[in-house]
C-alpha cells in the first residue's frame, strides 16, 4: 500500500473513532521528508466522569488502530506507558527486555522515575 494512503486511512479511521465516542476531532500531521506525525489531540471535560470515559476508550481504539497499521504514539500520559510500550512487540518484547536489562544495571533500586515507559525495575515487575 502507499504510505500516502495508509496515511489517509488512518487518518479516516481516526476520524471514525473520534466521533464514535461522541468527540470533537481535532488532528493535524506534521509532515517531514522521511515521516509523518499524525497528531490527534483529544478534547474531553475533565470534570466529567462521562467524559473521562470516552477519552480513554477512544484512546484505547486508536492506539489499538495505530498498532495495526505498525505506527506508534510517540508521547503518552503516564497511565497510557503500559500501554505504548506493548506497542513495540517485535522478537517477543525485545526492546522491552533490553530497556529492562538496562535499567536494572543502571538503576537497581528502581528510584528514577519507576515505571516510566512501561519501563520498571526487576523489584518491581510482577
Amino acid at each position: 500500500m502507499c504510505v500516502g494512503a495508509a496515511v489517509g486511512e488512518f487518518y479516516q479511521e481516526s476520524r471514525r473513532i473520534i466521533a464514535e465516542h461522541e468527540l470533537d476531532f481535532f488532528a493535524g500531521f506534521h509532515v517531514y521528508p522521511r515521516h509523518v506525525a499524525h497528531t490527534v489531540m483529544i478534547i474531553f471535560n475533565q470534570d466529567s466522569e462521562k467524559g473521562r470515559r470516552r477519552s480513554d476508550l477512544a484512546f484505547r481504539e486508536l492506539a489499538a488502530v495505530a498498532k495495526r497499521y505498525g505506527y506508534s504514539e510517540y508521547r503518552v500520559h503516564l497511565d497510557y506507558m503500559d500501554l505504548l510500550a506493548d506497542q513495540y512487540d517485535f522478537n517477543n518484547h525485545a526492546l522491552w527486555r533490553t530497556q529492562e536489562r538496562v535499567r536494572d544495571t543502571l538503576d537497581p533500586n528502581g528510584i528514577l522515575s519507576p515505571g516510566k515507559h512501561g519501563v520498571r525495575s526487576s523489584r518491581y515487575r510482577s
